[in-house]
């Protein structure tokens, strides 16, 4: 089986199969969603308990959207109608304000004052999305020290302060300053602009399941 970018992942034989050391960076990328994911859905999955016949659900895009397929699954079988809405996660709380949602799952930091808010104990760590013709960034992970000569699509601290301001932190803490570009609202048009060699991309692990031409993923160096 192929990965993301176009190595093996596995090796079929007549005992079954055995991962690639390709193989096995991608588990240790897409792990922390694998040991969480049953807790997830069984706190959201209470909402449909509680005796509810409809809800209206907002799923945040900061994740990949795969990450949602099974809790969608789960909650259809419970509820006759169920509404979804993807968006930002600050987009969200403001529906969920308004009374357009009855909940939502977002990423935090994230201002919510007013809200309920009930962690999930979800952490997605962040990856690198690279260029693949950024060949000399060819390890098994990276620091973000390594990438300060390169340029980095970010958003507005105006889109999502709580975020901008904890990654900051983080930015700081290692010495990463980058350059910034602004970052293009639809996945699918930053992943464009990285196969292109504009720049680079940090962002949750399950992003890490795209299979975009051009890109390739590496783990942060946690510090």
């Amino acid at each position: 089986m192929k990965n993301v970018w176009g190595v093996t992942l596995f090796v079929r034989h007549t005992k079954g199969l055995t991962l690639t050391n390709e193989g096995l960076r991608v588990l240790e990328i897409v792990r922390p969603l694998l040991e969480q994911q049953d807790k997830t859905y069984a706190a959201l999955s209470q909402l449909a308990l509680n005796g509810a016949q409809s809800l209206r659900l907002g799923l945040t895009t900061a994740f990949e959207q795969g990450v949602f397929a099974a809790l969608e699954t789960q909650l259809n079988t419970r509820i006759e109608t169920l509404r979804l809405v993807r968006q930002s996660s600050p987009d969200l709380v403001r529906l969920v304000r308004r009374g357009k949602l009855d909940a939502a799952v977002v990423a935090l930091p994230l201002e919510t004052a007013g809200l309920a808010v009930t962690p999930l104990d979800w952490h997605e760590p962040l990856i690198a999305a690279l260029p693949a013709i950024w060949t000399e960034a060819g390890g098994a992970s990276l620091s973000l020290g390594e990438l300060n000569h390169r340029p980095l699509f970010w958003f507005s601290r105006e889109r999502n302060p709580a975020f901008f301001d904890a990654t900051r932190a983080r930015f700081q803490r290692v010495g990463y300053a980058p350059t910034c570009l602004e970052e293009p609202l639809e996945h699918d048009v930053l992943l464009a602009r990285i196969a292109h060699g504009d720049g680079l991309s940090l962002l949750p692990a399950s992003f890490a399941v795209i299979q975009r031409e051009g890109v390739f993923f590496l783990p942060i160096e946690r510090r």
